[in-house]
């Protein structure tokens, strides 16, 4: 088969920690695609469960679907660290991304490759997705979507994605071009933290890439409430994971080599002012006030005029809340005792 006529390569990353009970949603999804020339590069991320037994069980499984299994075990060090190991070792011809417990919908492959194809100005494609709960993946309770915006631009695509509003992060639903890959993350790979690696892939692929859309769902999330994500923290807690998100976010803006100095400072200083206001939002609301005016001196170096404002909101909203607790609790002592 000429080189022209050869049918392309998608390869998949797949990053995994102590996933021997969630792996098995993604490689089955990925067995069952209608595209079939598929390599799916696991990385096992130090795990300490069976998660390393059962990708070695899947590895007959691919060759006997005439498709390709590589896995890699490193030690743990987040999964942006096991995104990297996979980026330097995925040879097709589109690339994307797949948490371990997520699921392809059987056509996701072939529709974003088709889609790629009849749209050669297109470096690479989002759709959608369907968020199910982990006890039943058969019943949607959700949806994740981008709306796109009229006469959207890459000024409002990565105002936006950096604010985290109306986008789609990553996972299942973005497939992009080698050549977007290569130029957007080079092979050295992505700016490593413990959490939030659909960013520094997305932020570097805005920047370089057009995008293009497939308005339907390619793809179950699958929402865990005991997840990393979903699992409920204290203020602080709160607080101390903004800071990395302002980190990691930063890191990825700082590392896209064409992106002049001057724009470079301008998204900074947008990233650290959009996360500092939402700390010190958690810091008034949850009470920790001396928190907060450590946040608000740092936000009135960066010349926010709204601090007052802010101050004056979370003031009111904690009154309110107090006033209505104490009549809840004199109700209720007077009806039942």
């Amino acid at each position: 088969m000429s080189e022209q006529n050869k049918t392309p390569k998608v390869s998949i990353i797949i990053p995994c920690h102590n996933a021997e009970k969630l792996l098995h949603n993604s490689l089955d999804s990925v067995l069952a695609q209608t595209y079939r020339c598929v390599q799916a590069v696991v990385i096992d991320d130090g795990s300490t469960d069976g998660t390393a037994a059962m990708i070695e069980q899947y590895k007959e499984r691919f060759v006997e679907a005439g498709m390709e299994l590589l896995f890699f075990q490193k030690e743990n060090g987040g999964a942006a660290s096991a995104v990297n190991i996979g980026l330097k070792n995925y040879d097709g011809d589109y690339v994307m991304w797949l948490d371990c417990d997520d699921i392809l919908c059987s056509n996701s492959l072939e529709k974003m490759v088709t889609f790629l194809q009849n749209n050669p100005h297109c470096d690479y494609s989002m759709g959608q997705g369907l968020v199910v709960a982990a006890e039943d993946t058969s019943t949607a309770i959700g949806k994740i979507a981008r709306i796109p915006p009229a006469n959207e631009t890459k000024e409002i695509m990565m105002r936006e994605l950096l604010l985290g509003t109306n986008t789609v992060f990553g996972p299942g639903t973005v497939m992009c071009k080698r050549e977007l890959m290569e130029l957007a993350i080079p092979r050295n790979g992505i700016y490593e933290s413990r959490q939030g690696q659909n960013w520094q892939m997305m932020i570097p692929l805005t920047y370089y890439g057009s995008r293009g859309y497939i308005h339907e769902p390619l793809f179950l999330y699958v929402k865990h409430e005991d997840s990393h994500n979903h699992k409920k923290r204290d203020t602080m807690a709160k607080i101390a994971r903004e800071r990395e998100f302002s980190c990691l976010c930063t890191g990825a803006i700082q590392e896209i080599e064409a992106m002049p100095i001057d724009e470079k400072e301008k998204w900074t200083a947008f990233i650290k002012n959009s996360h500092l206001k939402t700390m010190y939002d958690y810091a008034l609301l949850g009470g920790k006030y001396k928190e907060a005016k450590k946040v608000g001196r740092e936000l009135q170096k960066m010349g926010c005029r709204s601090i007052r404002y802010r101050n004056a909101l979370a003031g009111i909203t904690i009154y309110v809340t107090k006033k209505i607790w104490t009549k809840l609790k004199k109700i209720k002592k007077r009806c039942f005792g």
